[in-house]
């Protein structure tokens, strides 16, 4: 398989993520359960990068996690708090930063093996605020522990308009690479994440993404945050480059349609 076609493959199924995340959350919806319409590129783009031996903590929209991890539709359907061991996954919400001490014992547990695997974290900008973070920073900063902490700036929530690099810099504060990435472009997020696990995989210790994101609320936000919706920008980047075509995608739309509709029945 040449490169051309290797990334087709990557990009198809970082798209396929995409829409059952998107398809899952409009289902959940439906039956009345709160999801976050607009960052599945965070999520797919993310967890495309870690490996099936590695752990994946989230402590916010851990639906669509669970999902990019391979949780089964099923139990993601329940709304219960999803630990999943068998796909090392462990999602519970609580206070943004309560989690995080939690998944450095998961890193500090592979370091004392000495096994080459990644802790990844996924946590909601709240959690900036709490004395954990800052904490567990500082200490996977100290023991250089294998984690990729991976920070959702929600621009839709009140206290949005941070500057752009502010949360980037309270981590490079503690001495770990830090970087800002737009979370709505799948392509970009899976690129840094890549870069990430790859350096803490050979022992540079931790890093930290924040994730520009979005989340669809209301109509009166749609016409202005829909054109960055990440599916048809990858569709349309993936069409341009003669990737795919559009029946394709609306074949792939269908598919994940029909698993959909199957969801929960017997």
């Amino acid at each position: 398989m040449n490169d051309r076609s290797t990334r087709a493959k990557k990009r198809a199924e970082l798209l396929r993520q995409m829409i059952r995340i998107r398809r899952f959350s409009e289902r959940s919806l439906e039956l009345g359960g709160t999801v976050r319409l607009g960052e599945e590129a965070l999520a797919a783009g993310t967890l495309h990068a870690v490996g099936a031996e590695d752990s994946v903590v989230s402590l916010s929209a851990e639906p669509a996690h669970g999902l990019a991890r391979g949780v089964p539709m099923d139990a993601m359907l329940t709304g219960a708090q999803i630990a999943d061991v068998a796909h090392r996954f462990y999602g519970g919400r609580t206070a943004p930063g309560a989690g995080l001490p939690f998944a450095s014992g998961l890193a500090l547990s592979t370091t004392l093996q000495r096994r080459p695997l990644v802790t990844v974290c996924l946590f909601a900008d709240g959690g900036v605020r709490d004395g954990e973070f800052h904490e567990t920073l500082s200490l996977a900063a100290h023991w250089r522990l294998p984690m990729l902490f991976c920070c959702e700036n929600d621009l839709s929530a009140p206290e949005g308009g941070r500057p752009d690099t502010e949360l980037a810099m309270h981590a490079a504060s503690y001495g770990m690479p830090a970087w800002a990435v737009d979370g709505m472009d799948v392509l970009a997020v899976a690129d840094a994440a890549e870069r990430g696990v790859e350096a803490i995989r050979s022992g540079a210790g931790p890093h930290f993404l924040e994730l520009y994101t979005y989340r669809f609320r209301g109509l009166a936000e749609v016409a202005r945050w829909r054109e960055f919706d990440p599916i048809p920008l990858l569709v349309n980047t993936m069409c341009a480059q003669d990737e795919i075509g559009l029946e394709e995608a609306v074949a792939l739309e269908s598919e994940v349609d029909t698993e959909i509709r199957a969801l929960g029945r017997g």
